[in-house]
């Protein structure tokens, strides 16, 4: 049974709804976007990753309230949609297609910015975690099964239980790790070895993260 919107209540009710799916689907652009670009600044494709939905989403707060600017243009936008949605004047012609025109530019702006914003933050904060004095990212050191291939005297795996790797992601069963850019003053960023272990191969994992108060 379909609703029957004529009723000043129910037009209401279904306004928010779809306004709400309107901005959970922006949400999740703005989150998309920081952790596509994040992964991707690390040499990582975020599909090999196959994170949960709600990741996507938490991180589309860190691109909204990121700063002052970012909280008021999405605020100024949300705005002016919610306006449209709101006054019944502009279902009449003749601003019905004006309505609709400027609805879509709206929300098109609207996603572009958070779009915009998640990846600028998202290669900005890889940046900083690459460094060694910068990064949030945990310790880590890998305990291997050492199985030697046929031919050969050792695998080199040994290699992660020695201090200095850092612990990108676990995700899909395997772990991303890599060792930090030493800070060199006047140094731009050199490159980056990431290295991926899949959870068949660890016998023990050591992780240290920082406590703060």
């Amino acid at each position: 049974m379909i609703a029957d919107r004529s009723h000043p209540s129910l037009g209401l009710i279904s306004t928010i709804g779809e306004l709400t799916i309107l901005f959970a689907a922006l949400l999740y652009v703005a989150g998309w976007s920081y952790l596509y670009q994040y992964y991707k600044t690390f040499g990582v494709r975020l599909s090999a990753l196959n994170l949960p939905i709600y990741d996507a989403l938490v991180y589309s707060l860190t691109t909204i309230f990121s700063g002052f600017r970012s909280v008021f243009v999405c605020l100024l936008l949300i705005v002016m949609i919610s306006a449209i949605f709101s006054i019944d004047r502009l279902n009449e012609p003749p601003f019905k297609y004006f309505r609709i025109s400027l609805f879509l530019v709206l929300v098109l702006a609207l996603g572009f910015w958070l779009s915009h914003e998640g990846v600028r933050l998202g290669a900005a904060q890889a940046q900083k975690d690459m460094r060694e004095t910068e990064t949030s990212l945990p310790n880590v050191r890998l305990r291997m099964k050492t199985e030697p291939e046929a031919g050969t005297a050792g695998t080199g795996d040994e290699e992660f239980d020695q201090p200095g790797y850092r612990l990108l992601i676990h995700a899909k069963g395997q772990y991303y790790l890599f060792r930090p850019i030493k800070d060199v003053s006047g140094l731009p960023a050199s490159n980056i070895d990431l290295y991926v272990v899949p959870d068949s191969r660890v016998r023990s994992i050591h992780i240290q993260r920082g406590i703060s108060f």
